[in-house]
């Protein structure tokens, strides 16, 4: 399959959603926000072509091709030039791999949200739902329909020291994924983001525990890796959206 094919959106596409989200797409459902302690709304003219596509979609709508692996097996339609059992050093940095580099900024959390297929192996399936309101991720493993695994993935705001390589890429981010221009941080959606200096804001979508992190390249091809062992660049199945 190409990456470019499936996962990019070709202009006159993104035509049709200039004006605005189609109805009932998750676009439309975030458009209003909430009251107190809910999110704000989306203004859809600020998000990425990227963002856009996705948030287009409605809730639970498949995205790509369903795998035609076996059990066991290694997933055929996973995307091309997987990084080795070894490299996964730049998933970890926020640099991504070659083939599949980091996004240098904070994608929507709506965008990113959904169930990412296992390349090495066609019934397990990891979904992401994020909790924007205390900054972390949902995580939840499957192996078919059975929940093997299921913790929380935050926000990446430990570090390591990233201005150089912010600089060299183009990012905002400064420390882990810290850094100027990006999101607000709204713990419970409050404005806790007025009483923190301007380069504590989110200019990643960078989210690691205990060594195991995950990145984006687009809000529909993550990348992940448990330190610099096992490495896997997922394809998005099925879209989602934040929890809270």
């Amino acid at each position: 399959m190409s990456r470019v094919g499936a996962y990019e959106s070709p202009p006159a596409e993104m035509e049709m959603y200039r004006d605005g989200p189609p109805d009932g797409s998750i676009g439309a459902m975030v458009a209003t926000g909430g009251g107190c302690c809910k999110a704000p709304p989306v203004v859809w003219s600020t998000l990425t072509n990227q963002d856009k596509k996705a948030m287009a979609r409605k809730l639970g709508e498949d995205v790509g091709d369903k795998t035609t692996g076996s059990c066991c097996s290694a997933d055929p339609e996973a995307l091309p030039n997987q990084p080795g059992c070894m490299d996964g050093a730049g998933i970890c940095c926020h640099n991504g791999t070659k083939d599949y580099p980091a996004f240098q900024a904070m994608m929507d959390a709506n965008a990113v949200s959904g169930v990412y297929q296992d390349p090495m192996c066609s019934c397990c399936t990891i979904q992401l739902s994020p909790v924007a309101a205390l900054g972390f991720l949902c995580a939840v493993h499957r192996c078919g329909p059975v929940c093997y695994a299921c913790y929380p993935l935050p926000f990446n705001c430990c570090g390591p020291c990233t201005c150089s390589q912010a600089e060299r890429l183009n990012g905002k981010q400064c420390f882990g994924g810290l850094g100027r221009d990006g999101t607000p941080i709204q713990v419970f959606y409050c404005p806790t983001d007025k009483c923190l200096p301007n380069n504590f804001t989110l200019a990643a979508t960078w989210f690691c525990c205990f060594g195991f992190c995950v990145d984006w390249n687009t809000p529909d091809i993550m990348l992940s890796s448990c330190g610099c062992c096992l490495p896997r660049v997922h394809r998005k199945i099925k879209q989602g959206k934040t929890f809270w």
